[in-house]
Parts: C-alpha cells; structure tokens; sequence
C-alpha cells in the first residue's frame, strides 16, 4: 500500500508540475512584430507613418504583448516571422506598401507573410496597412490592384465627407458603432480618429464575402443625413488558412486627449493640433478593447 501510495504521490507532482507548465506557457506574453520600414533588395523607404508605428506599439504593449520594431526585410533575411505570433503594419502610405510588396520587387517578402498567416500566425492592419492587405484599394474613384489579398474585396477610401485625401484635409474623429457580439462592448459606439483609411466591402460595392466578422461601423451624420459611409464596415476581422486577420479604417491607437489620463500613444501629445487650426481631442479610448480583439 506504502508503494502505491508514494507511486500516486508521485503521478499527481507530475501532473501538478504539468498544470502549472501549461498555466506559464499560457502566461508567456505575445511577441508582436510591427513593421516600422520597407527593404527589398537594393530599394528602401517607408510605408509606415512613424507616428502611427510609434502609436501601434504602444497599443500592443498596453495589451500585454511583446513588441519588436521591425524591417521587412527582417522577414526574409533573419527569419523574423519565425520569432512572433503577431505582424502588425500600421498606418501611412498604402502605395508605399504597394511598391515593397509587388511581385517585382518583394514577392518572398509577400509570400513569407500569406504562408506565417496561414499556419497560425496573426495580422493586423490600421488605415494604409489595411489598405495593404486588401485586394483592390478602391481609391478616389479607381481601382488599384494591391498583391497580399489576404481580405478578398474592396478597401474604399478616402470617406470624403469625415476627411478628404484630394483636399487634404487632416485628422477627424468619428464615431464608430461596435457591432460584433463576441465582445462585451457589442452595440457601444465610440469616437476613433479617422485620416483617410478605408471601408470594407465587396467588390464593386457588394455584400462582404463570406466568413468576415465585421467588429465595428462607420456611424455618422452629415447636416442631418447619414454620411456616405454610414453603417459600412470600419473594423473586420476573420480567419486566414489556420491564422486570424484583424483590419481597421480609423486609429484606434491615437489617444488624443485631456480628459484620458496621459497620452499613452506617446506620439502627439493630448489635444493634437493637426496644423488645421483646430485640435484633434479623442474623449474616448480604444486601448482596452483592441486588447480584446488581440486576445
């Protein structure tokens, strides 16, 4: 009995040792990859606002994750996608990410990142960087090929009457109505900071293709009426092969205001002046449900 007893003993600190392995590994934060610059081959520039990378970064970090900024040429040549759960391309110049990541030019680079996605990796895309990951950027009234088709439709910008890209005109809040019942925060509207991203569709204006989670919408007014992109998708997400796809519009890691404790984006400051002649103050936060929607 003595030797069955000790025999039991032993199985359970066994398993004991088990639970609490799982129970560390589970704890083990996330390691986030956020693409701050473009390299390939003998070209290099930015795609990445450095702000907004700035910004993303410490959303993540807010989360809980891990965060690494890095070169996609990282990607390739030091085996990045290898060393992160998460790759997250943040706002900018979606042309910019065009150029890097055409066929001609950066077609490992492009392939590399579909394949990590795939197999269990994770993406997000804010403003230009979701732009980048659709597979037509429905701009200003023409169709523009982009080549990482990971959201197969349309990424429509700019949304004139919140900001106007072809006046130039800066940084907006505008509302943004969550409408995805796996969060507690479904119905809840909130004030995000828009500068010329896009909303999600079909092609040629269609329904969302199928399997795509919309998180939130655009949900606004002009003099009364519904704005042009009212009730279109802001915020989606959705699964890529055996990996998960998260992409945003608006900016829901700018934290511009007073009435949050600090600027934890510590990028521009609480109520940016956008040069306009008038700030920018976002009197909500968005941090604590993208930590959500990472988790």
């Amino acid at each position: 009995m003595r030797k069955k007893a000790k025999v039991l003993v032993m199985v359970m600190v066994v398993l004991v040792a088990m639970s609490i392995a799982a129970l560390q590994a589970l704890a083990v934060a996330p390691k986030v990859g956020v693409v701050c610059t473009q390299h390939v081959g003998a070209a290099s520039g930015s795609g990445a606002l450095a702000e907004c990378a700035v910004a993303m970064a410490r959303m993540f970090e807010y989360a809980g994750c891990d965060v690494y900024m890095i070169d996609s040429g990282d990607i390739v040549d030091n085996n990045i996608l290898n060393t992160i759960d998460l790759i997250a391309f943040p706002g900018g110049y979606g042309v910019a990410y065009k150029k890097f990541f055409a066929p001609s030019t950066g077609d490992s680079v492009r392939n590399a990142l579909r394949d990590f996605i795939s197999d269990g990796g994770a993406f997000v895309g804010i403003c230009a960087g979701a732009y980048f990951a659709v597979d037509i950027c429905a701009w200003e009234g023409r169709d523009f090929e982009y080549y990482l088709d990971l959201f197969m439709g349309d990424g429509v910008g700019s949304i004139t009457d919140i900001s106007d890209y072809s006046e130039v005109e800066p940084m907006k809040i505008t509302p943004v109505r969550m409408v995805d019942s796996d969060f507690s925060w479904n119905n809840d509207t909130y004030n995000i900071g828009y500068l010329w991203g896009p909303y999600f569709s079909g092609y040629n204006g269609g329904d969302l293709p199928e399997g795509i989670d919309v998180v939130g919408v655009y949900d606004y007014e002009v003099n009364g009426q519904p704005g042009e992109a009212d009730e279109e998708a802001a915020m989606i997400k959705f699964e890529f092969g055996n990996g998960r796809v998260f992409l945003s519009g608006v900016h829901p890691e700018y934290e511009e205001s007073s009435t949050l404790s600090n600027s934890r984006d510590w990028c521009f400051g609480d109520d940016y002046d956008n040069s306009s002649g008038n700030a920018v103050a976002d009197p909500d936060t968005e941090y604590d449900i993208m930590a959500d929607i990472i988790g």
